[in-house]
Parts: structure tokens; sequence; C-alpha cells
């Protein structure tokens, strides 16, 4: 066996152990990270909903005094205005569609919000300290799995306005929800829990999109080695048989530029319609068009409108059926005039 050929098979057996080495280690890792982003992400939607609530409880509640005597706006009301605000921002932020926010209450005036027993668990833990804010889990529903955070609401002073006894609310809102519920809270008293859950395929989808963003870095990064590793045991076989291995390691460096430019021009008639309405996407190389699997935020195509044919246009049985390919020019002989580069004779003189 020659030492070329030795070389390339131990390149070959290094280059599928690394790979795999490194997607064993690296997807738990990237998995973990996304679920500390997620629920950083959550935190930071409670957090913001708090904002709102104290934000309506000191400047919008006392606006509406006055009129609540007449006619009860819920806008004045802190977990009203706080859900309503989380509601807006999932329907016009796409990031944020997953993230389900709740403000769980053991004894709610609205029914809507009454905690249901895995919540009501969670609220009674954080009155009775057995439970620590904020708090991390995951629980199993009828939809799949899900991840959720969660931090107690207490109550402060407004909130007595409408909860301390039925006799000191507002009568407009004894009418609207009854004198039933929702009453008897005291200060400092622990009565609700927010609460934000997420799937968690939607983890997983983020996850495995990082994943193989990291992945195909770590294989250009190996390839680009392995390329580099070719061009300089090319120069020294094209030397030690009286060869120019400046034309060598010319060649391969047109090979790669034509390749890089073979893949991009058919990118380009698969997807024609993307790179029109996309043009500086014509000099990328990490993006694939709009289907880029390789697109942290996953794929788009169901954004856009699906690749129309041109008529007479036939997509090649390759691309119909993608399958991961190696392609591998073989040396099949090397003298001082020609090299023979699978059926293609490249003069050398």
């Amino acid at each position: 066996m020659k030492l070329l050929l030795k070389f390339n098979l131990v390149l070959i057996v290094v280059f599928a152990i690394g790979i795999a080495a490194t997607a064993a280690i690296s997807r738990d890792l990237v998995q973990r990270s996304a679920r500390e982003e997620v629920y950083n992400n959550a935190k930071l939607l409670i957090d913001s909903a708090l904002a709102v609530r104290n934000y309506t409880s000191r400047n919008i509640a006392p606006l509406l005094e006055t009129q609540i005597k007449y006619d009860f706006r819920p806008e004045m009301v802190s977990a009203f205005s706080a859900i309503e605000v989380l509601k807006t921002l999932r329907e016009t932020n796409p990031e944020y569609q997953q993230f389900l926010y709740r403000e769980a209450t053991l004894n709610p005036t609205n029914p809507a919000n009454r905690a249901v027993e895995w919540e009501n668990d969670i609220v009674i833990g954080f009155r009775n300290g057995v439970l620590k804010p904020p708090l991390f889990g995951e629980r199993d529903t009828p939809n799949g799995r899900m991840f959720f955070v969660a931090k107690p609401l207490k109550v402060g002073g407004p909130c007595l306005l409408c909860h301390d006894t039925a006799e000191r609310a507002p009568s407009t809102m004894i009418a609207k929800y009854g004198s039933a519920n929702g009453f008897g809270w005291k200060i400092n008293e622990i009565v609700a829990a927010q609460i934000v859950q997420i799937p968690e395929t939607f983890v997983l989808a983020r996850a495995e999109a990082t994943f193989r963003v990291f992945m195909a870095s770590v294989a250009g990064v190996l390839l680009a080695i392995a390329f580099l590793a070719g061009l300089w045991i090319a120069g020294r076989e094209a030397r030690r048989e009286g060869l120019d291995a400046t034309r060598i390691t010319d060649l391969g460096v047109y090979v790669l530029i034509a390749g890089l430019l073979g893949a991009k021009l058919m990118l380009v008639l698969v997807d024609f319609e993307y790179f029109r309405s996309q043009p500086r996407e014509l000099l990328s190389l990490v993006r694939a068009g709009a289907s880029d699997p390789l697109d942290p935020m996953g794929p788009t195509r169901t954004m856009r409108e699906p690749i129309r044919r041109r008529p007479g246009f036939s997509m090649p049985v390759a691309l119909r059926k993608p399958k991961l390919v190696f392609h591998t020019i073989h040396l099949i002989s090397l003298n001082k005039q020609v090299l023979r580069v699978g059926g293609i004779m490249v003069p050398l003189a």
C-alpha cells in the first residue's frame, strides 16, 4: 500500500472519529445551553410583566379611580395589563410565540386566572417557603413535555382596593365578577405565581439548529485542514518526481474555487426566487438559500412562497434525493509531463 493511500485512510479515520466525538460531546452541551437561554428569556418576560404591573398600579389605576365608580375598566388592573402586554408581544414577535404566560391565582376575581392543580402546588410551595424563586422545572402534559419558570406574586397596597372585602370593592367590579371570589387578601401574602411555559420541542429545535451550525463549522475547519494537508502532500510528491510543485498547488486552489462557484450556481438555479429577492446572499459562503438547514432560526420556507419550477426545468436526481456525497479526486498517474486526474489530462510543463 502506497504512503499516499495510507495517509488518506488515516486522515479519513481521524476525521470521522473527530466528528463523532465532537458531536457526542457538543450535543449535550448545546441542549443544556438552549435550556438556559430559554429559561433566561422566560425569566426576562416575568420581570417585564412585573414591571408592567407596577407601572399600572402607580400610574394608570389612579387615573381611573373616578371612572370605576360608573364603569369598571380592566385596564386599571395590573394583572390584566401584564397579560395583555405579553399577549401582544407573542402575537407580534415570532421568537416569543411559544412562551405561554399566566398569573395563576389561588383565589382570583376572574375565574380564568384560577390556578389548576399543579399551579396550585407551586403557589402553596412559595407561600410555605418550600420553593425558592425563581423556580425552574419540567412537566408532562397531554400536548408534550413543557419547561416552566415561576415566581411568586405578593399582595401590594393597591391590590386591596379591589381584593380586601366585597363590601369595600367597587360596585362596578362586583357587578361584573360577583362577590364570591377574589377577596380576603392580606398585604405581603403570596396569592399567585407568574408562570411562563415553553414546549420542550421548541427548546430542542433551537438546540438542534445551533448544533447543526456548530457541527458544520467544525466539519468545515477539518475539511480545510485536510485540504491544506492534501496540497502539502501533493506538492511534496510533485517535487520528488521532479515536477513544478507550484502548478500542483495552483491546480488545487483552482479546483476549490471552481467547486465553491459551482455549488453557489446550483443553489441559485434551485432557489432562484430567493436569491433574486436577496441578492446579497450571492456573496455568502455559509447560508444555503431560503431552506437553509444551518440557519439558527430554522428553515424559513414556510414563511415564503414555495419555489415555482420554471417550465422545462427538471431538478437533478441528486438534488431531489439529497445525500451526503464525498467527491474524491483519484490520482491515477503522475509523471514529469502530465498529471492525470480522473479522465482529464492536465499538462504540467
